[in-house]
């Protein structure tokens, strides 16, 4: 039980209550009438919080880190407090958590994890202006069904000011599409969202892109020419994109059905020198190839100066790549 007393230091600057097991909701008992009067506060660490919500008296104005990993919160606090020095909230595993606050004033928040928040159906529409904010951390918010906001009008006013560089969407079993990406993104991830249809144009400063098993898309957007990582493993509905950019540096083809409409195309293979080649790592070993193709490689190496499209990354696979007919 800790007393409400305690939380009444008002110059108190970091607080942790971490490392309990699995049991802490019966170990660790807030009592009731807690007042968090400290004022000086700039590091909050607490795993599995207790409360519904953080008190109205929290004050968060010099805070900078928030940890509430675990907790029973069903939403942060009423209303928009200033969170001029927040850069740091991390919401982990937040099951009950519904709905998040109106987050314009953290002006200086460059990282929001909600990793696991299953109960947080949108996101509020000032998360999608925060002018610092470099990573955006959805990964299983499993009620989570179109990325965008209700309040904006224009979807191509989305991400104003946004410089967010890293989004990640993975496991988000329900989003069926987003409706814009921000204009600085680098990685997105939207592996495992399996009923994702569609993804909107990529931004051009797009390096990382993984859509692995999302087995209802269909198709890609034009790829950015500074793309140099594509998984599209276990992509059973997707079809060949065309115009490869010359930046691809690693491609993921395990399990995916693409691969072996692209097999049919080839017709020979050919070594060439590779002493300039770049290697592109394939996950070959566990690919599903139709009966008239096996393959013992591990890698694939290209001294291709364009990818304009699979044939031409495959061509320079070694000799162990080989073909045989169904009547051999």
């Amino acid at each position: 039980m800790l007393s409400p007393q305690i939380f009444a230091m008002r110059k108190l600057k970091f607080l942790e209550i971490s490392g309990v097991n699995e049991n802490t909701y019966d170990q660790v008992i807030l009592g009731e009438g807690a007042q968090f009067l400290a004022t000086e506060l700039r590091f909050v660490c607490w795993d599995e919080f207790p409360m519904k919500s953080l008190p109205e008296s929290f004050n968060a104005e010099k805070l900078v880190i928030m940890e509430l990993r675990i907790s029973r919160m069903r939403k942060l606090w009423d209303g928009v407090k200033n969170l001029a020095n927040l850069k740091r909230l991390i919401l982990h595993w937040a099951i009950e958590l519904k709905e998040l606050p109106d987050l314009s004033g953290a002006i200086r928040l460059e990282e929001l994890y909600l990793r696991g928040c299953e109960s947080l159906r949108s996101l509020h529409s000032s998360i999608f202006s925060l002018p610092k904010l470099e990573i955006l951390d959805l990964n299983n918010c499993i009620s989570i069904a179109i990325l965008s906001s209700k309040s904006e009008k224009r979807v191509s006013s989305l991400w104003r000011n946004s410089e967010l560089r890293c989004l990640n969407m993975s496991c988000c079993e329900k989003l069926e599409t987003i409706a814009e990406l921000p204009p600085f993104l680098k990685t997105l991830d939207v592996s495992f969202s399996t009923s994702l249809k569609s993804l909107p144009k990529l931004p051009l400063s797009l390096q990382i892109l993984n859509v692995s098993f999302c087995e209802t898309l269909e198709s890609l957007p034009e790829l950015p020419p500074l793309l140099s990582t594509l998984n599209v493993s276990s992509c059973y509905s997707l079809q060949i994109p065309s115009n490869l950019p010359l930046s691809l540096q690693i491609v993921n083809l395990c399990d995916c059905s693409l691969f072996q409409t692209l097999v049919h195309h080839i017709r020979s293979v050919k070594t060439k020198d590779t002493k300039n080649s770049r290697l592109v790592h394939q996950t070959l070993s566990k690919l599903p190839l139709p009966s008239e193709v096996s393959c013992s490689c591990n890698s694939i190496k290209t001294g291709a100066v364009s990818l304009e499209s699979f044939t031409s990354l495959i061509e320079d696979c070694l000799s162990s790549l080989k073909f045989t007919t169904e009547e051999e």
